[in-house]
């Protein structure tokens, strides 16, 4: 600790400066002892022994902030996925996506497989086009949001639109494989 007549260094524990003779209160070593290592983890654990948990959680602030958060990531989800039109795992097919082609790949075996849809809220109608491998339009199919919609394994590409209203729709790419 620093001497305050001298400014000359002495010990944390010392009751008079070595140089000059100034005897130092209690609150003087208190002072310099909160400065060492000693005094640092005093410190924390006299934070440790304030802070627990039961005392944190038991914190209306707390509580209400936590509901808050809680809320906040449910619409933050509802908010981000409610408009995300996209095929969903199902037991008669393995699926995946390819970000470079924004193409999903369902992989099975069976010869029809029904395809499970995320669609967003608004869809009113499905539109199901089917194309072969030079990318000539095969047929089209209309359904309900209700409609089970299946799919053939022949190796042709899908187009699926979800349509929302005459002019706002959106699109995925499936192709089967086996």
């Amino acid at each position: 600790m620093k001497c305050k007549n001298c400014n000359e260094k002495n010990l944390y524990k010392a009751n008079y400066c070595h140089k000059c003779g100034y005897a130092f209160t209690e609150e003087d070593r208190k002072e310099a002892y909160s400065q060492t290592i000693f005094g640092f983890f005093d410190r924390i654990e006299e934070m440790y022994k304030k802070i627990k948990l039961d005392h944190i959680t038991g914190n209306m602030y707390f509580k209400v902030l936590s509901i808050l958060f809680v809320l906040a990531i449910g619409v933050f989800n509802v908010l981000s996925n409610g408009n995300a039109f996209k095929v969903l795992d199902s037991e008669q097919y393995d699926v995946q996506y390819n970000t470079k082609t924004e193409e999903y790949y369902l992989i099975s075996e069976e010869a029809e497989i029904q395809v499970s849809l995320y669609l967003p809220k608004e869809t009113k109608t499905i539109c199901v086009m089917e194309f072969d491998d030079s990318g000539n339009e095969i047929q089209q199919f209309q359904y309900t949001i209700e409609d089970a919609i299946v799919l053939r394994n022949n190796g042709n590409v899908y187009k699926i639109k979800a349509v929302y209203s005459d002019d706002i729709c959106q699109s995925l790419m499936i192709r089967i494989f086996e």
